[in-house]
């Protein structure tokens, strides 16, 4: 234990410059889906998309998950499996309203 010292990790600026322009990249993306009509469900999936890379490259960059230990890695991944599960959960009620038969009479 004595030969083991934890030494901090650092990214250089070239790194650094690259993720800034692809999340610079991802925004132009996102703002010109933005301007497109696919249709509500077509273009809510591109924006999505686009959301879940930008926060990709921001945990993994900014928050030190690339650099870090696989326990580390290991509840950032829990963390998108959590999320995944929220969607999913939102989705499914969202999908399930229109079997509903609203009666306006009671």
């Amino acid at each position: 234990m004595a030969g083991k010292t934890h030494q901090p990790h650092y990214l250089d600026d070239k790194t650094y410059f690259m993720v800034f322009g692809a999340l610079m990249v991802f925004l132009f993306l996102t703002v010109g889906a933005a301007q497109v009509d696919l249709g509500a469900a077509v273009n809510n999936v591109i924006a999505l998309a686009i959301a879940i890379i930008k926060a990709y490259i921001v945990v993994k960059f900014f928050m030190g998950v690339k650099m870090a230990t696989k326990l580390t890695f290991l509840w950032a991944v829990a963390g998108f499996v959590c999320l995944l599960i929220l969607f999913g959960l939102a989705f499914s009620d969202y999908g399930s309203r229109g079997w509903v038969d609203h009666n306006p009479g009671w």
